[in-house]
């Protein structure tokens, strides 16, 4: 996946964000000014701060403060010069293309900050935040080491919209394969009933009356030796979060995030997707760093399981 071009880049963010200018024209007998714009990358949750200039002559002038309408934000919270929260309850009227705040119901002050929550699309996340795959840089026999790397697109495009832009919770997810590593280490016995018993499902799945009469013998003769209970147990106790987590170590400016198997059967795990979060913002728009999976150890811990059973 390639890294899209500056002017690509502008374009993009341009086509997304081109309610904000529309805000900032309908706004402009008030001063307005976009102080921070701050997006969950996650949840792609979004609050918009804005700061207006709204004196008494204005206010007389103004009946209403009209905002045009964008996706499914709304006004959260208005606040005077004075940092003393607003109530909007009875000031707020809004149909399909405004939201309007009636300026007769405004405390005495001149400055006023506004606030607008919503949920950006992915569409325009996208054309935001650069996320690089992420690439098993480095191995050696004692762990294997991911490049991290995310970056804000076009930082000089947003800056003309917006005096600052935090965007949280920004998500590298990295595939990490433990399946060779558990395999390599299940008794002989354990392995082949195993084998049988996935053989089983699978042919029950097709269909196949043959080769699920074929799978059934397997079963029946190498699955039996398989504590299939304690075996599937010890499976979830592998890729359990708490544990798992203690072979994987996340570098600056990354912070470990969700970790899941997404295997669906009881079946011999295959790859645990291990999120690394970070937070990018106009003055620091890129993060680049190492995910490090110390699989030697978790290797010895598996050994030490099996020995268990």
């Amino acid at each position: 996946m390639s890294i899209t071009t500056s002017v690509g880049a502008s374009i993009s963010i341009a086509q997304v964000t081109e309610w904000i200018p529309k805000v900032i024209n309908s706004l402009k007998p008030f001063k307005p000014e976009v102080k921070k714009m701050s997006i969950n990358y996650k949840s792609r949750d979004s609050e918009i701060s804005l700061a207006l200039n709204i004196p008494d002559g204005m206010k007389r002038k103004f009946r209403k403060i009209e905002i045009p309408r964008y996706q499914n934000f709304e006004v959260s919270e208005m606040m005077d010069e004075s940092f003393n929260e607003i109530y909007l309850k009875e000031s707020l009227e809004s149909d399909d293309k405004k939201i309007k705040i009636k300026c007769s119901n405004l405390p005495s002050s001149e400055n006023y900050l506004l606030k607008l929550k919503g949920v950006v699309p992915q569409k325009a996340l996208d054309s935001i935040v650069f996320i690089q795959p992420s690439i098993n840089k480095d191995r050696s026999d004692d762990m294997d080491k991911y490049w991290l790397s995310s970056m804000i697109r076009d930082v000089e495009t947003i800056e003309k919209l917006w005096d600052g832009l935090n965007v949280d919770d920004v998500t590298a997810g990295v595939n990490i394969g433990i399946d060779r590593y558990i395999s390599a280490k299940l008794p002989t016995n354990i392995k082949e009933g195993l084998d049988a018993l996935n053989m089983y499902a699978m042919a029950g799945a097709k269909g196949d009356r043959n080769k699920v009469l074929t799978a059934w013998k397997q079963r029946k003769t190498k699955g039996s030796k398989v504590k299939k209970d304690e075996l599937f147990e010890l499976f979830k106790t592998l890729t359990a979060k708490d544990f798992f987590s203690g072979f994987v170590d996340v570098e600056y400016p990354y912070n470990l995030g969700n970790i899941e198997n997404k295997e669906i059967l009881n079946t011999l795990p295959e790859d645990m997707y291990v999120e690394a979060l970070t937070r990018l913002t106009l003055k620091e728009p890129t993060a680049e760093s190492y995910m490090k999976f110390r699989k030697k150890e978790y290797v010895k811990c598996v050994e030490k399981k099996f020995q268990s059973l």
